[in-house]
């Protein structure tokens, strides 16, 4: 018992809408967690979900008193994650996702991390895993673990342990929040990458490390995923607006493809050769767009080559569609001001 007063009380903050299907699954693996059971409490903060989340929380919550319920009226990711650190107990703050699961170590990893590094944030290795059991949910989940298909981000396909620009379901120590401030309740998406930017101007680190890792279960309908890469899409120029720093080039890759077809499409019809410049865009996507799902199809199965190909273009375009949406939603409109909200220091900017 001594031992184990020595280690930091962990808050984790769940921001949860509509997760049902996922919820008891990602409890249960946090309660078997090798932490102490008496040194961590787990924050699930429900956007009024429609479905029988609440319930299920409220189920848990009444056999498992370190598990409790917080109401998000906002019901956006920020402002689930402001409420959950200002009610956290904890000097160490987990923000993680019910739309996965976590091995016994991982609590007790992150702590690790943190205390050896001295890093501000720290987080590790998606492990992407199908929504469902169809070949479409598990195209989209070998989509998700590609460099062509979803980007090279480290915490997706792997790399050394080292300083990073962001990672997935952060651990932080409760200062930094002291530091930087809460997270940007104008973002509806993005706003981890946000605020990770503004940790990173304040001159502490975001670190990656491999030996933490978690099981994310990806969109299992094709609908799903567009539509989670289009609103993921469309956020990015708000991000840039709210702070420079805020996205990488590489989240702008397809709109710039996108731009170039559309453009491309439509001057050809004052400047025929200008449609054979989009055909030669498209040519060359589409030596790239094989060679990749060759590639993942020799890896995953041959079965897949009937889907992947036309998958990647249908993610990249929806992607690149999306902030391109966002710069007529966004870009043409001043940025709000942070609202002012009693006991909160607003995000700076």
């Amino acid at each position: 018992m001594a031992e184990n007063a020595n280690k930091p009380f962990v808050t984790v903050v769940m921001p949860v809408l509509n997760e049902a299907d996922f919820i008891e699954s990602c409890l249960a693996s946090l309660l078997e967690q090798d932490y102490p059971p008496d040194r961590f409490e787990a924050l699930v903060v429900d956007g009024r979900s429609t479905d029988d989340t609440r319930e299920k929380v409220a189920a848990f919550s009444a056999r498992h008193p370190q598990v409790r319920l917080i109401d998000n009226p906002k019901r956006i990711q920020a402002a689930a994650i402001n409420l959950g650190v200002e009610q956290a107990k904890g000097e160490v703050i987990v923000r993680l996702d019910a739309h996965a699961t976590y091995p016994r170590d991982y609590i007790r990893r992150c702590v690790e991390v943190l205390r050896r590094t001295g890093a501000a944030n720290v987080g590790g290795m998606w492990e992407t895993a199908p929504g469902a059991d169809t070949r479409m949910a598990r195209s989209i989940a070998i989509l998700c673990t590609q460099r062509f298909g979803i980007g090279g981000a480290r915490f997706r396909v792997g790399g050394e342990a080292g300083p990073v620009d962001t990672v997935p379901f952060g651990a932080f120590r409760r200062d930094v929040f002291e530091k930087v401030g809460l997270l940007d309740e104008r973002l509806a998406r993005g706003e981890d990458n946000e605020f990770n930017a503004r940790i990173r101007r304040h001159g502490m680190t975001v670190y990656f490390d491999p030996a933490i890792r978690s099981t994310y279960y990806a969109r299992g309908t094709f609908g799903g995923f567009m539509k989670q890469l289009f609103g993921n899409g469309l956020y990015h120029i708000l991000t840039l607006k709210v702070n420079p720093r805020g996205c990488s080039l590489r989240h702008f890759v397809p709109l710039v493809f996108v731009c170039a077809l559309l453009g491309l499409g439509v001057g050809g019809c004052f400047w025929t050769p200008a449609w054979w410049f989009g055909l030669g865009i498209l040519a060359l996507y589409a030596v790239a767009d094989t060679a990749a799902s060759l590639a993942a199809a020799w890896r995953h199965g041959w079965q897949y080559t009937a889907v992947l190909p036309w998958l990647f273009f249908c993610a990249h375009v929806c992607y690149g569609f999306g902030t391109l949406v966002g710069a007529f939603r966004f870009g043409l409109r001043p940025l709000a001001e942070p609202e002012d909200q009693p006991g909160k220091e607003r995000p700076s900017v």
